[in-house]
């Protein structure tokens, strides 16, 4: 069962945006200037910048600023059908794009720029047209190889079917915690969890949650999920993608977009000390 609620939305669809932590308002200057594709907001008195439209951006890192991190997700898979002769038999949601941690504090005097790539998440459809997400990564000179979060897959496991009130056979995706919603479960209760890093200290990748991301409360790469509502939420950033039944039609929507998200600490620039203590 997933640990927050964001699921997917009716039609054959992509939603590019992602809900941040309920503490965010709007950044001040003290964060950087406003650039296209990039949500920048100040958390609890930590700059964060969050890519979560699929494409390439720069981004460049504020003069003084200290604590440099990032979380990478990379792209949700789109859900599928399959077919038993012209009729739809099968139903597979998506699953979750893979969460990566990053701490960058130790190569912030040297980066200067960060080569941002959110994946596109996954085109739902039919087993012979749905696609994979794909990968988001951040990268910059001296590292030589990009950071990067792997896309999620096409679909769930056969063992992750669930049961709803209709002659068709439906399977809730695999979440980047490696959870599946359990096998013949009523299909309410969601895919398989995503990671969210103010509770999951480990990434995909045995890498320890930066600090900096512990009051970070938003699910990310959550596996898609086989719903029966009239008014769908969104999905999250790398959620898989997903199907709703309801009044006998079946609408399915695309993976969810990756998404990159830099925190750092900015430096108060009439004091020239660190503006926040104790996060």
């Amino acid at each position: 069962m997933q640990k927050s609620l964001s699921s997917l939305g009716v039609g054959l669809l992509s939603v590019g945006s992602i809900a941040v932590p309920s503490m965010a308002v709007a950044a001040t200057n003290q964060c950087g200037p406003a650039e296209t594709g990039k949500t920048l907001t100040l958390v609890s008195g930590v700059c964060q910048a969050m890519y979560s439209v699929a494409g390439s951006y720069v981004f460049a890192v504020p003069t003084g600023a200290t604590e440099l991190a990032a979380v990478i997700v990379g792209g949700g898979g789109g859900a599928q059908i399959y077919y038993n002769g012209n009729d739809p038999s099968d139903y597979y949601a998506g699953n979750g794009g893979s969460v990566l941690y990053l701490d960058i504090s130790q190569e912030i005097q040297t980066v200067g720029q960060l080569d941002v790539l959110v994946g596109a998440g996954g085109i739902s459809g039919p087993y012979n047209v749905a696609t994979n997400g794909n990968p988001s990564s951040l990268d910059w000179v001296d590292l030589g190889l990009p950071q990067e979060a792997n896309a999620g897959q096409q679909s769930g496991n056969c063992d992750d079917r669930c049961d709803i009130n209709d002659p068709k056979y439906f399977y809730n995706g695999n979440g980047a915690s490696g959870d599946d919603a359990g096998s013949f479960q009523p299909c309410s209760n969601l895919g398989g969890d995503g990671l969210i890093p103010s509770t999951d200290q480990v990434d995909n990748y045995t890498n320890s949650r930066p600090a900096i991301f512990a009051t970070f409360n938003s699910e990310l790469g959550a596996g898609g999920s086989i719903t029966e509502l009239s008014s769908p939420p969104l999905l999250g950033a790398g959620q898989g993608g997903s199907a709703n039944v309801y009044n006998s039609a079946v609408t399915l929507q695309d993976g969810s977009d990756g998404a990159v998200i830099l925190r750092w600490k900015p430096v108060l620039a009439l004091t020239g000390t660190n503006s926040i203590q104790g996060v």
